[in-house]
Parts: C-alpha cells; structure tokens; sequence
C-alpha cells in the first residue's frame, strides 16, 4: 500500500491510501471463482517477490485480514511483524496467526523464518479463496497439530492443478517450496488456463 504522510506532532502517525475493505470482508458475502482467486493471488505473490528479492523483507502475517482492496486491486497490508531476513531467520517466541502460520513458526526444527514463510502463508490464503475453510481444521489446538505433522485436507472443488500449486506451497520442507518469482510464473501459467 502507499504510504502518503507520516509525522510525530502531535502524536506519531502515517497516512496510507484508502481502500474499500479486507479479503476477509469478501470471504464473509462471496464465494471466489478459480481465476478470481488466482489473480488474487498472484497480486500479491508479486508483492511478496517485490519485497523478498529487493528488501529482503519477510512478512509472517499473510491471511485475508492483512489483503485489502480497491476494486479489482489487492495489496497486502500491515507489515508490522515483519523483518529483514537474514539467511534462516529465527524469532524468540510465537508471532502470528495460527491457522495461516507455516510449521517452522511454530518448531525451529523445521527451519527458521524466511520468504518461504510468507509462501507457506499464501498457500493457505488460495487453498480458503477456493474452498472457504482453512487446509489444515478450524480448531486450534487441532491446527497446530495439523500444521505440524499432517497433509491439508483435499477438497474436491479445487482443480487438480491449482491442487499441486497449493502442494507445493504447503511443503513442511522449507527448501521444497517454491519462490514466490516461480509462483507468480506458475499463477500467469494456470490464469492463461482459466
């Protein structure tokens, strides 16, 4: 999003564009057709490859709350948990939310915190714009678990393609996911499709 003003007087502010609403305002009145969610997707996974490859920038809050939109445009928005990466990034404690949060989030054992975190999170985002639930259960004490140690749940309504994008993009293995320059190339392959 653009940031337009910022000041410290009277109080410390920032002024950013207007937008109309969240991804989440439209997951609560509309289903998502599957190019309405891949183009969606891909917005922000050209986002996501803006800031990863030219900041270094992490954001390790991706989820339909943080997508806002202005007509057919989305922009990910409130970047306040993230952080520069630095080769394989670790964070003392927890910082997140849950049912999007990638298993290294949760156990080091897994990796530390990098761009593939922020992939892990969109992959999430597309498997809900798709579906209207999460991969990975509703109840949280069950989600971690799921995160942690199972498959996301198939559902039938997703395409058997856009099924081995979600796939790949919900690897437990840090090093299998793609990046987001090889998802924004796979979205633009598949929306050529749909």
């Amino acid at each position: 999003m653009r940031l337009l003003d910022y000041g410290i007087d009277p109080v410390p502010y920032i002024v950013m564009e207007r937008m109309e609403g969240s991804l989440r305002d439209l997951l609560n009145k509309k289903s998502f057709q599957i190019k309405e969610a891949l183009e969606i997707v891909l917005q922000i996974a050209l986002a996501l490859n803006y800031a990863h490859s030219e900041f270094n920038l992490v954001h390790r809050d991706i989820k339909p709350e943080n997508i806002l939109f202005k007509g057919d445009i989305f922009k990910l928005s409130d970047w306040g948990l993230s952080k520069i990466f630095k080769h394989s990034a670790t964070s003392k404690g927890y910082i997140g939310t849950i049912a999007y949060s990638a298993p290294e989030q949760f156990d080091a054992s897994f990796g530390g915190i990098g761009p593939w975190t922020d992939i892990w999170q969109l992959g999430v985002v597309l498997y809900e714009l798709i579906t209207r639930k999460l991969p990975f259960g509703e109840d949280v004490a069950k989600a971690v678990k799921n995160i942690l140690y199972e498959s996301p749940v198939y559902d039938n309504s997703i395409p058997e393609d856009v099924w081995r994008l979600i796939l790949s993009m919900l690897q437990k293995d840090i090093n299998k996911r793609p990046s987001a320059s090889e998802i924004v190339k796979h979205l633009h392959s598949l929306l050529a499709q749909y």
